[in-house]
């Protein structure tokens, strides 16, 4: 009886940490966001005067997308959202940033964008 209860509750500690590897499961709203995202980017023109506000609505739409997936309980894409937000944060705090700087950071966010939306979008 003891042995069987100990097993029980051992299985159960177990499957609440194996949830945390499941992969959530196919969520419009994450497809649409993430678009949202790689469109904003691919639009940034770093010469352009406007620059600044387009960092921030890529800033502002990622935001979004975080909350989103924190609220809904989507760990994995959680985890893909940490390092893009990170190369994020370096060009939305940078108010002076040069083209070349701008230029560069916008390729590295291009690049993680699409690896996350190809994973988020990918679930079934």
């Amino acid at each position: 009886m003891i042995r069987s209860a100990m097993l029980g509750l051992a299985l159960m500690i177990s499957g609440c940490s194996i949830t945390d590897e499941i992969p959530s499961f196919h969520d419009d709203n994450e497809n649409n966001a993430i678009i949202d995202v790689v469109y904003a980017i691919h639009k940034l023109d770093c010469k352009s005067q406007f620059a600044k506000r387009h960092v921030m609505r890529i800033y502002d739409k990622t935001t979004w997308l975080k909350f989103y997936v924190q609220y809904k309980g989507s760990k994995d894409v959680e985890k893909l959202i940490g390092p893009f937000e990170q190369t994020l944060t370096g060009l939305y705090n940078k108010p002076n940033a040069s083209v070349k700087y701008c230029e560069l950071k916008r390729k590295s966010l291009f690049k993680q964008s699409e690896k996350i939306a190809e994973a988020i979008m990918s679930r079934y």
